[in-house]
Parts: structure tokens; C-alpha cells; sequence
């Protein structure tokens, strides 16, 4: 076999399985204990809603007989037979209504607070679900997937060590050898793309409006015409249908781009700017996970089938940044594949399509 393999602690493999079990463990438990008061709290603040509306509705009851009392008291003073009218006293039932009143401006005041604050937790609770459930879906099927996946790659590592007989052990070393890094600090995986990407380079060559004097002269439909002309060509050399290339707003401006399993979405931002080196290697990027998509649907297109099944089984066990964080992230398959593959077409477009090396 020709090629390297960069093993480095097997044992932290097994290490860093035994941490997500601990650390899932940990947080599951705090997790269900919040939910509880949570829980708790919304019961009260509900039921002190109800008991405010009802609080309300006695009190205007309350007005509307102390209203009642004090009309009848007042006309109390006629006198049917020659119509004659004195003046009654009434004070006590003008004090019950003055007080009926002032009772109920204190309860609609208590219900406008407790509504308030009710209005507020719901609010609190929504935002803190949004990160719960995150992080909840962290210890539970991510963590599974997780551990499945670092189970595999602990498995397959322990299997490559165990075919070195001992009489190989001396030499490990030198079949142990450290992997170039790439331009994003990942492993470069050149002598896998470095046929293609010349291809890609070249290919890249013959189009219009990548270079950054023609980019800048053109308005932003110009610019994603010429991004989808970028994706049939790499389409073209990948030897897979091109798709779609579009671009939309999107909220976090970390987000350059994403292959859905039918189409190319761009950030529209990085699109507006005047550098057309990032767009080129997100649609570069992109378009090679539409070729992983491919590659694993159609058996045969890819030389290697090791690698399409790592492709295979990212797929299904894709370790996400925000959850993961960026290491985890772009050391998975296919991201470490679409990163390295981008920067050696990429790299090689701008020295100019003929570079060996």
C-alpha cells in the first residue's frame, strides 16, 4: 500500500468516547430537573391569571350591586301619593360603591401584572427551549451518533494495528507519517484530487468573470450566472449532472452556503463583495458534496469505495458545528473531503491552471 496513515492515540479515541457518555450523563439530569420547574412555574403563573381573571369579574359583580343598592336608596325619597321627595341618607352605600370600585381597580392592576409576567416567562421559556433542546438532542441522538461514529473509527484503527505482525512493529514509524495540512489547517488529501483539480483548474481557466477586475464590473445577477457556469464545469469534470446554484438571505453570516441533495444555496452576501476568491471555493465546496451525493447513489463513479462509504455513513451520522464544534465538523468525511478538494482546485485556478505541485 502507498499510502500514509496518520494515527496518533487510539487510546484518546476511547478517551474522548468515555467523556461524551460522562458528559451526556451530567447534563441530562440538570436538564430534566429545569424542566420540572419550569413546568412548575408556568402552572402557577396560570393558575394566578385564572385566579386574577376571576378576582376581576367578582369585583365588577361587586360594583354593579353596590350601584344597584345605591339607586334604590336614592329613590327611596319619593313618595308616590303627591310625589313629594326627600332626600335620603345613602352615604354607606355611596362608601360600599366608592370601595367596590376602588377594589376592583386593584384587581384588573394585579391581573395587568400577572398577565404581564406571564407574557414574559412564556417568552424566557421559548428561548430557553430553543438551546435546551439543543442541547438535549446533543446528549441524546447526536451523542449517539457520535458515539457510533467514534466506536467505527476506534474499531477500523484498532484493525489496521492489529495486521502488523511484531516483526513489522520497527517500522510502523515510517508508515506513520505526519499528512500536509491543507489551507483551512486540514488534512490535505492532494494526491487523492491533485489529477482532477488540475482538470478543474484548467476548466476554470476558460470562463469569464472570475477574474477579480471582471467580477467587479459585473451586478449580482451577472455574478450568479457566472457561479452556475462554475458549477457545470466542476459538474462536467466530476462526471455527475450539475444543479441549481441560488442565492438567498441568511441569517448568520458564518453561513457561506449549502447543498441541500438538490440544489446549491449561496449566502447572497459574500455574492455582493468585491472578493470572488471565497464565493468560487463555497461553490466549489458545495458542488463537491453534490458529487459525494452522487458518487454514493451511483456505485462506480468514485475510484475509491472506502471513501464513498465513510461518505455513506457521514450522511447518516453528520456531526453539525454549532453541536460539534468546527474541529469535529470539518474532520468528518465529507467535509474534510469538500474542504481539501476545493482548496486544490481553487489554489490551483489561481497559479494559473498548470501547476504540478
Amino acid at each position: 500500500m502507498g499510502e500514509a496513515v496518520h494515527v496518533r492515540s487510539i487510546s484518546a479515541l476511547r478517551d474522548l468516547r468515555s467523556a461524551f457518555g460522562r458528559f451526556a450523563g451530567e447534563v441530562r439530569e440538570p436538564l430534566t430537573a429545569t424542566e420540572l420547574e419550569i413546568r412548575r412555574a408556568l402552572q402557577w403563573i396560570e393558575e394566578r391569571v385564572r385566579y386574577w381573571q376571576r378576582e376581576v369579574e367578582d369585583r365588577r359583580h361587586e360594583v354593579q350591586r353596590a350601584s344597584a343598592a345605591l339607586a334604590r336608596c336614592r329613590k327611596s325619597g319619593y313618595h308616590h301619593d303627591d310625589r313629594d321627595y326627600h332626600e335620603p341618607d345613602c352615604s354607606d352605600y355611596e362608601e360600599d360603591l366608592s370601595a367596590a370600585r376602588q377594589h376592583l381597580r386593584e384587581a384588573e392592576a394585579e391581573r395587568a401584572t400577572v398577565h404581564h409576567w406571564a407574557v414574559r416567562l412564556n417568552q424566557a421559556v421559548k428561548e430557553y427551549q430553543i438551546h435546551a433542546n439543543r442541547l438535549k438532542q446533543l446528549t441524546t441522538t447526536r451523542h449517539e451518533n457520535a458515539q457510533a461514529f467514534l466506536q467505527r473509527r476506534q474499531a477500523e484503527l484498532e484493525a489496521y494495528i492489529a495486521i502488523k505482525s511484531p516483526d513489522s512493529m520497527a517500522g510502523l514509524a515510517a508508515t506513520i507519517s505526519p499528512v500536509p495540512e491543507g489551507r483551512h489547517g486540514l488534512p490535505s488529501w492532494d494526491g487523492g484530487h491533485s489529477s482532477q483539480a488540475q482538470v478543474a483548474a484548467v476548466a476554470l481557466q476558460a470562463l469569464q468573470g472570475l477574474q477579480s477586475d471582471e467580477w467587479q464590473k459585473l451586478d449580482f445577477r451577472e455574478r450568479l450566472e457566472v457561479l452556475q457556469k462554475v458549477e457545470n464545469s466542476m459538474a462536467e469534470v466530476q462526471g455527475r449532472p450539475s444543479v441549481q446554484v441560488n442565492a438567498e438571505v441568511m441569517g448568520k453570516p458564518t453561513l457561506f452556503g449549502v447543498y441541500d441533495g438538490t440544489k446549491i444555496t449561496l449566502n447572497d452576501a459574500p455574492i455582493k463583495e468585491n472578493d470572488i476568491r471565497g464565493v468560487l471555493d463555497t461553490v466549489i465546496h458545495e458542488g463537491r458534496h453534490a458529487y459525494q451525493h452522487y458518487a454514493v447513489t451511483h456505485p462506480g463513479i468514485h475510484p475509491k469505495s472506502s471513501e464513498v462509504e465513510a461518505w455513506r455513513d457521514n450522511r447518516d451520522h453528520y456531526l453539525d458545528a454549532e453541536l460539534y464544534g468546527q474541529e469535529m465538523y470539518q474532520n468528518q468525511p465529507v467535509e474534510a473531503d469538500a474542504w481539501s478538494y476545493a482548496d486544490a482546485v481553487v489554489e490551483r485556478y489561481y497559479q494559473g491552471g498548470n501547476s504540478n505541485g
